[in-house]
């Protein structure tokens, strides 16, 4: 895959064939301070930003395009360690639980045989 400053999306297959996808459409606001953010890389808009106008990348009022530029934006990298760590310390933990009770179970069971 391949984003252009344009906008345009390429792929280009194993076989050397190159096909374009998508084009990439931006948004203007006449008052961008107006959005309203949802989460850390969403918003909409409010009465105060105004409506949207669509234009290409590239064209007079409208920037360009920069491939990977909202997922550098967007990851902390650090965060989203630790978060996997965490979670892969709790699924470990977990999972020695269950088998810990497991064990237990056939020990009863084998008592009572």
């Amino acid at each position: 895959m391949d984003i252009q400053d344009d906008g345009l999306v390429n792929a280009t297959y194993s076989n050397g064939t190159t096909k374009s996808l998508a084009k990439i459409v931006l948004a203007n606001f006449a008052a961008p301070t107006g959005l309203r953010q949802l989460g850390d890389a969403s918003y909409y808009a409010t009465s105060k930003s105004g409506n949207a106008r669509y234009g290409e990348a590239g064209s007079a009022g409208y920037g360009t395009v920069r491939a990977g530029a909202r997922e550098r934006a967007n990851v902390d990298l650090t965060n989203e360690l630790v978060e996997l760590i965490t979670a892969q310390r709790a699924f470990q933990a977990n999972a020695k639980a269950i088998e810990t009770n497991n064990t237990l179970t056939q020990a009863i069971i084998n008592i009572r045989n």
